[in-house]
């Protein structure tokens, strides 16, 4: 509104001639708030990319926490089948039939408990830091 105003003064002022007219500060002001009008169109346009960042980051950290949540209760699922298999095991001999298809089994849920731990790293945000350590040092 005041770049309007700063304008219409600005048209009007240029019918005056002399030494103390104020045509050069008109057209100052009318800068001023050109660089103004400017500045605060870059800050929303950043407020308003820095917002869109935020939810973004929002509804992944909710979508990890959904992907941690599933696949810690799978986890448990999970833990429970592979333990009756291995008491199956025990009770079955290695020359038995049945028994290669509780292997089999028992190697699944082995498979499977990695696609969870895959899940969890996801949900905690990212892949853990592996590095060889001492055990001493341990």
């Amino acid at each position: 509104m005041s770049g309007i105003i700063d304008i219409l003064y600005s048209y009007k002022e240029l019918t005056y001639f002399g030494l103390y007219s104020l045509k050069s500060f008109s057209f100052f002001c009318f800068g001023v708030t050109i660089f103004i009008m400017l500045s605060m169109i870059s800050v929303m346009k950043k407020f308003i990319n820095q917002t869109k960042e935020i939810e973004k980051a929002m509804k992944l950290k909710s979508l990890g926490i959904l992907a941690g949540g599933i696949a810690h209760d799978f986890n448990n699922v999970l833990t429970s089948i592979s333990g009756n298999i291995s008491l199956a095991m025990m009770y079955v001999k290695p020359t038995d039939k049945v028994y290669p298809n509780l292997e089999g089994a028992l190697k699944g849920c082995e498979l499977t408990r990695d696609l969870t731990y895959q899940l969890l790293t996801f949900a905690k945000g990212g892949v853990p830091i592996k590095e060889d350590a001492s055990i001493v040092d341990i």
